[in-house]
């Protein structure tokens, strides 16, 4: 019997059209990737609100821990001191990348932390844009005695 390429069901390309064979392999591939994608911009905003937040809470007790301070030299002092001892428990936040600023203002005492978040392995790499990569917060208390 001679070669043919004649087919007798039709041509191919009506074939594969019709095939469904690997079609649930091609969509569930794409559909995983995107997936997958969601669920790492998920954990690396987690983070990064993680971050924010711990930062806030910083901040917070920095600034209540200065209530009972007399001058500035000893709130900047005790600010600190509760900053080292914040970061220790936390353990969302590299030290290294905190920058800490007092400011004294009409009777306000203002604690602001900044943060280098563009340095943390998951925010690098990230494949969502992030709000930002400085996390900035602040705490304020009122002071009797300026």
């Amino acid at each position: 019997m001679p070669y043919s390429n004649a087919d007798p069901r039709g041509s191919w390309g009506k074939r594969l059209a019709r095939d469904q064979a690997g079609a649930v392999i091609i969509e569930a591939a794409l559909g995983l990737v995107m997936l997958i994608v969601v669920l790492v911009g998920i954990v690396t905003y987690g983070f990064w609100f993680m971050a924010a937040h711990s930062l806030q809470q910083v901040a917070n007790e920095a600034a209540r821990a200065t209530l009972g301070a007399m001058d500035t030299s000893e709130r900047d002092e005790l600010v600190q001191r509760s900053i080292d001892n914040s970061i220790a428990q936390t353990g969302a936040i590299d030290a290294r990348l905190l920058h800490v600023d007092t400011d004294t203002n009409e009777g306000f005492y203002t604690v602001t932390l900044t943060y280098d978040a563009s340095n943390f392995p998951l925010f690098e790499s990230s494949l969502i844009p992030l709000p930002s990569d400085t996390i900035r917060r602040s705490a304020s208390i009122e002071v009797t005695n300026p």
